[in-house]
């Protein structure tokens, strides 16, 4: 039996040689984003990267503690 990897990793880069593939994957990419950010929006605001949470605590929309409980959140 072959490994995960190598058993699956044909199935995971199959048709992205092609434009219309790799249009496909970046659509679903964007799509993967707005979903989380949906999800995430009434309870963090929609940060899903620790990147933004930073820029919140600097910008002072968020206290330390709940800068890091998001960060934790993030994280995991």
């Amino acid at each position: 039996n072959e490994p995960f990897t190598l058993a699956y990793a044909d199935k995971l880069t199959k048709g992205t040689s092609s434009m219309a593939g790799l249009v496909a994957v970046a659509l679903a990419s964007a799509l993967a984003l707005f979903v989380a950010v949906a999800v995430g929006f009434n309870t963090s605001g929609g940060h899903v990267n620790p990147a933004v949470t930073f820029g919140a605590l600097v910008g002072g929309r968020l206290s330390l503690l709940r800068a890091f409980l998001y960060w934790v959140a993030q994280l995991l």
